[in-house]
C-alpha cells in the first residue's frame, strides 16, 4: 500500500473547519439482534483493518496542505459512552481518524469525514460485520457484496476520482442568497441528542409516490414544510428555507474509490411559495431531478477542483489556507443553508447476515450554523429517519413526525439516546 496520500478534493475543507462544536464527524449503527461480544468485535476489526488501507492513516501537516500518513498502529475497539460523532481526537486515539464503538446490541463506525463518505464507511462496516458474525461462531456467506480481507486492495479504492473526472470544461459560478438559519439554546451540558424514527420503506415510497417525487424529494418537502409550519420567524422572513443534500456521485460517474466522492445540492424554497404539501414535493422532486443530473454535477466538479488547482491557491501557506477555508465554507456553505439531509439509501447485506442485523441508523453532525441535521437510512423494510442536535428546542422534530404520522399516515416508531432531554418536552411524544 502507498506510505501517504494526498487528501481528496472534498476532504481539504474538513481540517480546517472542524472543532469540538463542529465535529465532521459521521456515524453509521446497526442494531444486532443478540448483545455485542467485545473480543469478537475487536477480532473482526484486526481483520479489516489491512483490507482497508486507505482508512488506516493519521493525518499529517504539509507546507500547502495537510496530508494522510499509514498509521500501523491497531484501532482498538471501545465501548460507547459519550454522545455520538463527537470530535475525534488522533492523540487519544491512537492517532487513527474513525472509531469502531458498541453498545448492548449496538455496533457502529465513526468516521472523521476527511477519510470517506458514506459509501465508503457503509463498506467498511459490512465487512466487519460479515468478520464479526464469522468469528461468533454464525454461518455467513459473502455473496460478492463484501470485501474480504484477502481481497486485493485495487488502485482505484484510492482514487481521487474528483480529479478523474474535472475537465477544462467551462463551469457555471452560482451565487444564491443566505438562507433562513434555524437558532435555539445549546444543551447545558454541550453534546448531540440522536431522535430516530423508523417507518416501513414500502410505507414511505408509497406516500413518496402518491405525492409525485422521490423518497429523498419526500422528505426534503416534509422538512421544509415542517420548518415553515413550526416557526414564525420562517414564515416571515424573507430568505429561503435550504436543504442540503449531499449525493453520491458514483451513481452517474463511474467510480469504485472508497474516498470521498460525493457532491452537495441544495434546494431551496421561498416561504411565500409554499403553499400545498404535495406542490412542495413536486417542486423539490423537480429540483433534484435537474441538480442530480450529470451537467449539473460535472459543473460542482469542476468548480471544486478549480479553485483548489489555481497556481496562487497551491502556493499559499498551509496556515493561511486555512483561514481562508474557513471564511468560504462559511459564506458559501454554512449561510447558504438551513440544515442537511443525508439519504444513504439501503444497507444492502447478503441474505446469511440479514437475519442477525435488525436495522441500521445514520447520524449527521450538527454544527454551529447547523445546529440540527438528517440522516436516512434503510435495511431491507426499514427506513430511519433521525435527527442529530445540539439545541434543546424540539419544535421541528415534534411537528415533522406528528405531520407524517397524522396527515400522512405514517406508523413511526420514536426513540432517542436521551441526550439532555431530562426535562424536555420530546419525553412527551
Amino acid at each position: 500500500m502507498k506510505d501517504w496520500y494526498p487528501l481528496d478534493n472534498a476532504a481539504k475543507v474538513f481540517p480546517a473547519v472542524k472543532s469540538g462544536k463542529n465535529s465532521a464527524v459521521y456515524r453509521i449503527s446497526v442494531i444486532m439482534k443478540e448483545p455485542v461480544d467485545e473480543e469478537k468485535l475487536q477480532q473482526a476489526a484486526d481483520t479489516v483493518a489491512g483490507r482497508f488501507p486507505m482508512f488506516m492513516v493519521s493525518m499529517k501537516k504539509g507546507i500547502f496542505w495537510n496530508y494522510l500518513e499509514k498509521n500501523s498502529k491497531g484501532i482498538q475497539v471501545a465501548k460507547d459512552e459519550r454522545y455520538p460523532c463527537h470530535e475525534i481526537i488522533m492523540e487519544k486515539n491512537q492517532g487513527h481518524l474513525m472509531k469502531i464503538l458498541y453498545y448492548h446490541h449496538r455496533i457502529s463506525v465513526e468516521f472523521f469525514h476527511v477519510l470517506t463518505d458514506g459509501k465508503g464507511a457503509a463498506e467498511f462496516l459490512k465487512s466487519l460485520l460479515f468478520y464479526y458474525l464469522l468469528y461468533s461462531g454464525h454461518s455467513v456467506e459473502d455473496d460478492g457484496m463484501i470485501l474480504l480481507e484477502n481481497d486485493i486492495t485495487e488502485m482505484h479504492e484510492t482514487d481521487d476520482s474528483f480529479l478523474k473526472y474535472s475537465n477544462n470544461a467551462y463551469y457555471e459560478k452560482m451565487t444564491s442568497p443566505n438562507s433562513y438559519r434555524i437558532k435555539g439554546t445549546n444543551f447545558e451540558i454541550f453534546g448531540f441528542e440522536a431522535v430516530h424514527g423508523v417507518m416501513e420503506s414500502e410505507k414511505l415510497l408509497s406516500a413518496a409516490k402518491k405525492r409525485g417525487g422521490t423518497v429523498t424529494a419526500y422528505l426534503t418537502a416534509a422538512l421544509i414544510y415542517s420548518i415553515y409550519q413550526s416557526n414564525q420567524a420562517a414564515r416571515e422572513k424573507k430568505r429561503p428555507i435550504v436543504v442540503a443534500v449531499p449525493v453520491n456521485l458514483r451513481k452517474v460517474f463511474p467510480s469504485q474509490t472508497l474516498r470521498n466522492f460525493f457532491g452537495v445540492v441544495n434546494i431551496g424554497v421561498m416561504p411565500k411559495a409554499i403553499t400545498a404539501f404535495e406542490d412542495l414535493v413536486r417542486q423539490c422532486d423537480e429540483l433534484l431531478r435537474y441538480k442530480t443530473n450529470a451537467s449539473y454535477l460535472q459543473n460542482i466538479i469542476c468548480k471544486n477542483v478549480a479553485i483548489e488547482s489555481k497556481g496562487y491557491i497551491q502556493g499559499i501557506p498551509l496556515f493561511i489556507k486555512k483561514w481562508l477555508i474557513t471564511a468560504g465554507f462559511k459564506q458559501m456553505g454554512e449561510k447558504k443553508k438551513t440544515l442537511s439531509l443525508t439519504n444513504l439509501g439501503k444497507l444492502e447485506f447478503p441474505d446469511s447476515m440479514k437475519q442477525h442485523i435488525v436495522q441500521a441508523e445514520l447520524l449527521l453532525y450538527p454544527t454551529p450554523a447547523s445546529p440540527i441535521n438528517c440522516g436516512v437510512i434503510t435495511k431491507d423494510d426499514s427506513t430511519i429517519f433521525t435527527f442529530t442536535r445540539s439545541i434543546a428546542e424540539t419544535d421541528l422534530i415534534q411537528t415533522f413526525f406528528s405531520f407524517l404520522a397524522n396527515e400522512e399516515k405514517l406508523q413511526i416508531r420514536v426513540y432517542s439516546n436521551d441526550w439532555g432531554r431530562q426535562n424536555d418536552a420530546m419525553q412527551k411524544m
